[in-house]
C-alpha cells in the first residue's frame, strides 16, 4: 500500500515541480513555451524537435512555487517612489527619507520571511484544480505574467505575455480541468494531463497559442514553425503538464541539466574550452590553473569551464525527462557557453621536431591515447559515466551516495569505445603547437590537455563542483549579452555612400533602417547594463561579495573569460573601419529639427540626414562601448594588462571621437609596465609578438641607430596600420602592434585646433607622466621635448601663455588684447567667449604644468618659474571671485614650483644622543633621545628663495575663515541634538569648506612645515580646533 501510495506522489503535480508547458496543434505537432528570460522576454511556442537539435531544453522549464504577499513591498516601492521624485534633493530630504523607509522596510523584510516560510511549509505539498501559483522560470528566475490590454505582437485576439522580475496579480494563475473525468480523481494533477490555464483576475483569461508566426524576414528560419504564447480572455488553450523532475529534499545532489565545473584536484586545474580553433566545427579542450576561491569562501571557476550534464536520450528515447545524475549511468556533457557537446577523438600528434625519427616515435607513443574536443552536433557527442570514489561517500547516507553523485563528488570519469573498452579520463603535458595556443603572454611553458586511455590510475582523480543558481544566471545573463552584441554586428555593417544612396527609395531598405534604429536602443540598454553590472549596480544580479557601487572584480574577470573585449573592438572596427569614415564622422551633423527622416520629399536632404543619423547612432554606440571598457577595467590590473593591445586602435579613433582617451587613460592608469613603454613603438609582421619579446637585445643602440629610429617613426602611416589591424580584428587574429603613443599624442596636441580635443590630452599627458602621485622622467622629458622643443607654442596658439604681472595672472593671446585671468574667468561665466572650452583649457594646462613638475621635475620646473611668481600665486588663492577649483589649481602650482622643492628631504638623526625638548606652554623640559647637532644642521641649510612667513601668513588666512564659518554653526547648535536647520546651514555652508581648495591649502601648508605638530605650533587655539570641527560636521552631515 505504502509502495502504491509513493508512486501515485511521483506521479502527481507538486509545488516545488519542474515542469514544461507543452501544446499540441491540430496536426498533431508538439510544442514547448520557451524563452530566453535575460535580455529577450517574449515567450515563444518552439517544437520539441527544434528544441532537442538547439539544446534550449533548460529554457522551457518552469517551477511550481506558491502565490506570494506583496503589499508591504508595493507601499516601498510607491514611498521611494514619491521621495526620489523631490527635485532637488538636500541631505535634509534624505534624512527625513531615512526616518521613513527603515520602518516601510523592516515591514518589507517581515512579509518576504512570511512568503519564504510559506514556500518551505508548501512545497512537496500535492497542487489540486482551482489553487493559484505562479510560474518561476527556472534559468532566469522571472514569473510568468502578462500584460492586460497590451496587444499580443502576432494575435490580435490575445494579450501580450513575458517574463516579471517581481510577482503580482498578473502573475497569479490556476489549473482548471479540461474532462469530465478529471473531476474524478480528488482534485489531482497527474503527469502528462492536458490542463486549462486561467489567471485568477475578473474575467479568468486564459494562456492561448497563437497561429504560425510568420518568418518572412528571416529566411535563415523559414523552415521552423513557432508561435507566440498569449492570453486571451475568451479562448482557452489545451496544455499538457510535463513534470520534468518532482520536488525531492535531497538537493545536495546532483541533477540533470545541471551546471559543473570539471576540477583536477591535485594541481587545482580547471578543465575549460580554448577560445582560438581553427576549424569552426570544434573546439579543444585544456587545463588551466583556477583561480584561489579561498577569499569567497567557495569554488571560483573559469566561465569557460562550465558544463552541463544531459541524458543519454538515445537510451531513454525521452530527452525531456530531468532526475537525479546516478553512478555508471551514461550522460552527455554540453558546453554552456557555446553549446558544443564533448566528444573523445584520437590525437594525432604534430610534428614539432625537424628529425623524422623522432617525430614518428613520439607519435607512436601517443596513439595509446584519446584527445577531448567540443563539437556542434549533438549526434556526435561521446556518452560518459562517472565511477565513484569509495573513500569519499558520505557514510552517513551510503545507501544514496552510492546511487547518485554529490554536488561536490571526488571520481573517475570514463566512455566505452568501439570495442567495448572502457578509457579512463586523465591530464598530459604537451608542448603549445599550432591546436592547443597559449591565450596569453606565456610561450614557454607546457600545456596541460584531457585525454582517455585504457590505465584506470589512481591520481587520475577528479572533483565535481556544481556551480550555484546565482553563477549560472549571471554566466547566462552574459551570454545572452553577449547574443545581442554579435546580432548587432550585422546591422552596423551598413553604410551608406554614393554607390548606395538609390537604396533610400527601397522599402526594403525603409524596413532595414526602422530596424536598425530600434534593434540599436536594445544594444545601447545592454551596454549600459553591463556597465552597471561591473559596478555591481545591477538590481537583478547585485553582489554581497562586493560592495554596491564599486568594481567588482569578478564581474569583470567573467566579461573578459567571455571575450567581451574582443566582441566589442569589433563593434568599434565595424562601425568605424577606416580613417575617411572617423572623418565623416567628425565632419557629419545631425539636424535635430527633423523627427521623421523617412517622410521626407527632398531626396538629397534626406540621404544627408539618413547618412548622418546612421553616424549619430554609431557613434553613440561607441560611446557606450567605451564606457563598458571602462568599467571593466577599473581597478583590475589583470584586465588593464589584456586591453593594452587594443590601445593602438583606440589611439586611432580617438583623433576624430569623442569620449575615448577617458578610456586609454583608464587603461594605463597607475599601470607603472604599461607606463614606462608607452613611448616604445612595434611592428611585427607574422611573428607574435610575445616571441619577440622573448629575444634579448644585448647590444646597445648606438646614436646612428637612435636615429634611423626616430625617422623611421616619423614615416610611420597610422592610418595604413589602423587599417591592418581592422583586417587582423575582424578575422579574430591576435594583435602584434605597439605604438608610441607618448608622440602619438602629444603629435595630435600640436596639430589639433580644438581645446576641447586638447583637454582631453592633457588628461592622458598627466596620467602618463605620473605613477601614484610620483613623477615618470622619461615620459616628463619626452612630454617636454615633443611640445615645447620646437618652440614658437604661444605663437602657434599650441598653448596660451600665461604670466605673473605683478599680483596678477595675465593672459597673452596672438590678435587678442592682454587680459588678466580673472577677466576671462567672467567673460566664460557670462558666455561672452566665442570658445566656451577657452578657460577650461587655460586651467587644465596650468594643472598640466603642475603635474608635470611631480618629482621635482628641473626641465618643467624651470620652464614654469619664468611665468609665474610667488606673489601672484598668493594673491590669486586668496581671491574668492574665482571658483574653488580654479583657486585649487594656482595653490596647487604654488606648492609644485615653490614649496616642495630642493633641500627638503626628512633627515635621520643619530639615536644616542640626549637634547631637551621644551613644550611652550608649559616650559616643562622633555628629555627627548635626539641629536645634539640637530640645530647646527638646521642653521646650515640652504635658504628656500620663498618667504614661507608670508605664504603660512595668506594660506593661515583662508583657513581661519573656513575656521570662523565652521564656528558660527558648530557654536550655535548642539549638534547631538541633530537639529535640522542648523544642519540644513551647515548643509549649504559646506561647499566652501569640503573642496579641492582646502585640501591643496591643507597639503600646501603641510609642506612649510617638517610635520603637522609643528605645522599647529603656529596656528592659534581656533585654527587647531579647526579639522577637528571639519571631521565632527562631517559625521553628522553624513550620518
Amino acid at each position: 500500500m505504502q509502495d502504491a501510495n509513493e508512486n501515485l506522489s511521483k506521479k502527481t503535480l507538486h509545488i516545488g515541480s519542474t515542469i514544461l508547458l507543452s501544446y499540441i496543434d491540430e496536426k498533431g505537432r508538439i510544442f514547448y513555451a520557451t524563452v530566453e528570460g535575460f535580455t529577450q522576454h517574449k515567450i515563444r511556442l518552439r517544437e520539441s524537435q527544434d528544441i532537442k537539435r538547439k539544446g534550449r531544453l533548460n529554457q522551457c522549464l518552469f517551477t511550481i512555487v506558491p502565490t506570494f504577499q506583496y503589499t508591504q513591498y508595493q507601499k516601498g516601492k510607491e514611498l521611494f517612489d514619491q521621495k526620489s521624485q523631490i527635485q532637488p534633493i538636500t541631505t535634509i530630504d534624505q534624512r527625513d527619507a531615512r526616518e521613513d523607509l527603515p520602518k516601510q522596510v523592516k515591514k518589507m523584510e517581515d512579509e518576504s520571511i512570511i512568503n519564504s516560510e510559506q514556500y518551505i511549509k508548501l512545497k512537496g505539498q500535492s497542487i489540486f484544480y482551482g489553487q493559484s501559483f505562479q510560474f518561476l522560470h527556472l534559468t532566469s528566475n522571472k514569473y510568468l505574467s502578462f500584460y492586460p490590454h497590451v496587444v499580443a505582437e502576432f494575435d490580435s485576439e490575445g494579450w501580450k505575455s513575458g517574463l516579471r522580475e517581481e510577482h503580482c496579480e498578473e502573475t497569479y494563475f490556476k489549473f482548471i480541468s479540461c474532462f469530465s473525468f478529471q473531476q474524478e480523481t480528488g482534485g489531482y494533477i497527474f503527469d502528462e494531463d492536458t490542463v486549462n490555464i486561467v489567471s485568477t483576475l475578473d474575467m479568468e483569461p486564459g494562456l492561448n497559442a497563437s497561429k504560425q508566426i510568420s518568418r518572412d524576414y528571416h529566411e535563415q528560419d523559414k523552415h521552423q514553425c513557432k508561435r507566440e504564447l498569449t492570453v486571451t480572455p475568451e479562448k482557452r488553450g489545451f496544455w499538457k503538464i510535463i513534470i520534468y523532475s518532482r520536488y525531492n529534499e535531497q538537493s545536495s545532489y546532483l541533477s540533470v541539466f545541471d551546471i559543473v565545473w570539471i576540477n583536477y584536484a591535485e594541481q587545482n586545474l580547471n578543465l575549460l574550452v580554448q577560445k582560438y580553433s581553427k576549424i569552426d566545427e570544434k573546439k579543444y579542450l585544456k587545463f588551466e590553473k583556477g583561480e584561489d576561491g579561498e577569499k569567497y569562501n567557495k569554488f571560483v571557476g573559469d566561465s569557460n569551464g562550465m558544463f552541463v550534464v544531459e541524458n543519454d536520450d538515445d537510451v531513454s528515447q525521452q530527452f525531456q525527462l530531468g532526475g537525479f545524475v546516478e553512478w555508471n549511468k551514461k550522460y552527455k556533457l554540453k558546453h554552456l557557453t557555446s553549446n558544443y557537446y564533448l566528444k573523445v577523438e584520437t590525437y594525432i600528434k604534430r610534428r614539432s621536431t625537424a628529425n623524422l625519427e623522432d617525430y614518428e616515435e613520439e607519435n607512436k607513443q601517443s596513439q595509446g591515447y584519446h584527445t577531448l574536443v567540443a563539437v556542434r552536433d549533438a549526434n556526435f557527442a561521446t556518452k560518459f559515466e562517472f565511477e565513484y570514489i569509495s573513500s569519499t561517500l558520505d557514510s552517513q547516507n551510503k545507501e544514496m551516495a552510492i546511487k547518485f553523485l554529490d554536488k561536490d563528488a571526488y571520481f573517475r570519469m570514463c566512455f566505452t569505445d568501439e570495442h567495448g573498452i572502457k578509457q579512463w579520463f586523465r591530464t598530459q603535458d604537451i608542448e603549445p603547437d599550432n591546436v592547443y595556443m597559449v591565450e596569453g603572454q606565456n610561450y614557454i611553458e607546457n600545456i596541460t590537455i584531457p585525454v582517455f586511455d585504457d590505465s584506470k590510475r589512481d591520481e587520475s582523480i577528479f572533483k565535481i563542483a556544481k556551480a550555484s543558481i546565482n553563477d549560472v544566471r549571471l554566466t547566462k545573463y552574459l551570454l545572452s549579452c553577449m547574443k545581442s552584441l554579435k546580432k548587432s554586428k550585422k546591422y552596423l555593417e551598413i553604410y551608406l555612400d554614393a554607390s548606395t544612396q538609390h537604396l533610400v527609395k527601397d522599402q526594403k531598405f525603409r524596413l532595414q533602417y526602422q530596424q536598425l534604429m530600434n534593434e540599436s536602443i536594445n544594444l545601447e540598454r545592454c551596454l549600459q547594463d553591463l556597465q552597471q553590472l561591473c559596478y555591481n549596480r545591477l538590481g537583478q544580479y547585485l553582489s554581497f561579495d562586493s560592495e554596491y557601487g564599486e568594481p567588482d572584480n569578478h564581474i569583470q574577470n567573467l566579461l573578459k573569460q567571455q571575450y567581451f573585449f574582443e566582441i566589442l573592438i569589433q563593434i568599434l572596427v565595424i562601425c568605424f573601419p577606416n580613417e575617411d569614415r572617423l572623418k565623416e564622422a567628425e565632419s557629419l551633423k545631425l539636424d535635430q529639427k527633423v523627427t521623421n527622416l523617412l517622410s521626407q520629399n527632398d531626396q538629397v536632404k534626406l540621404m544627408d540626414q539618413i547618412k548622418a543619423k546612421f553616424v549619430e547612432k554609431k557613434k553613440s554606440i561607441c560611446s557606450k562601448v567605451y564606457k563598458l571598457i571602462r568599467a571593466m577595467c577599473d581597478g583590475n590590473q589583470n584586465n588593464q594588462e589584456y586591453c593594452s593591445k587594443y590601445l593602438p586602435i583606440f589611439a586611432f579613433q580617438s583623433r576624430y571621437l569623442e569620449d575615448v582617451i577617458p578610456t586609454v587613460v583608464q587603461v594605463i592608469f597607475d599601470f607603472e609596465e604599461l607606463l614606462l613603454n608607452l613611448n616604445k613603438e612595434a611592428f611585427f609582421d607574422g611573428i607574435p609578438l610575445t616571441h619577440a619579446k622573448s629575444k634579448k637585445v644585448t647590444k646597445i643602440p648606438t646614436q646612428e641607430s637612435r636615429m634611423q629610429s626616430q625617422v623611421l617613426r616619423q614615416q610611420i602611416n597610422h592610418s595604413e596600420q589602423y587599417k591592418l589591424l581592422v583586417e587582423y580584428i575582424k578575422e579574430d587574429r591576435q594583435i602584434n602592434q605597439t605604438w608610441d603613443l607618448m608622440t602619438f599624442y602629444c603629435k595630435l596636441f600640436i596639430e589639433t585646433k580644438s581645446n576641447k580635443k586638447r583637454i582631453e590630452i592633457i588628461q592622458f599627458l598627466k596620467q602618463a607622466a605620473n605613477l601614484e602621485g610620483k613623477g615618470i622622467n622619461i615620459n616628463q622629458e619626452l612630454g617636454y621635448k615633443c611640445i615645447l622643443g620646437e618652440g614658437n607654442v604661444f605663437e602657434r596658439n599650441i598653448l596660451i601663455r600665461i604670466k605673473s604681472d605683478g599680483p596678477q595672472l595675465k593672459i597673452y593671446r596672438k590678435g587678442e588684447p592682454d587680459q588678466t585671468l580673472l577677466d576671462y574667468f567672467h567673460n566664460h561665466n557670462l558666455g561672452k567667449l566665442d570658445d566656451p572650452y577657452l578657460v577650461p583649457f587655460i586651467c587644465e594646462s596650468m594643472r598640466l604644468y603642475s603635474w608635470m613638475c611631480n618629482t621635482r621635475n628641473y626641465t618643467w620646473k624651470k620652464f614654469a618659474e619664468n611665468f609665474f611668481n610667488v606673489e601672484s600665486l598668493i594673491e590669486n588663492i586668496q581671491n574668492t571671485q574665482y571658483d574653488r577649483d580654479i583657486r585649487s589649481i594656482i595653490c596647487q602650482m604654488l606648492n609644485k614650483l615653490y614649496i616642495d622643492q630642493e633641500p627638503r628631504r626628512i633627515m635621520m638623526w643619530p639615536e644616542l644622543c640626549k637634547v631637551e625638548r621644551i613644550n611652550k606652554k608649559t616650559q616643562d623640559i622633555n628629555n627627548t633621545m635626539v641629536s645634539t647637532n640637530s640645530a647646527k644642521q638646521k642653521e646650515s641649510r640652504k635658504t628656500d628663495p620663498v618667504d614661507l612667513e608670508k605664504v603660512k601668513e595668506k594660506l593661515f588666512g583662508y583657513m581661519k575663515s573656513i575656521a570662523s564659518q565652521i564656528d558660527q554653526c558648530c557654536n550655535a547648535i548642539d549638534l547631538k541634538k541633530q537639529d535640522k536647520q542648523f544642519l540644513k546651514q551647515i548643509f549649504d555652508l559646506s561647499p566652501e569648506i569640503y573642496n579641492n581648495l582646502t585640501s591643496r591649502s591643507y597639503k600646501t601648508a603641510l609642506a612649510t612645515q617638517l610635520n603637522l605638530e609643528n605645522f599647529l605650533l603656529y596656528c592659534d587655539s581656533t585654527q587647531r580646533n579647526l579639522w577637528k570641527r571639519i571631521q565632527c560636521c562631517s559625521i553628522q552631515l553624513n550620518s
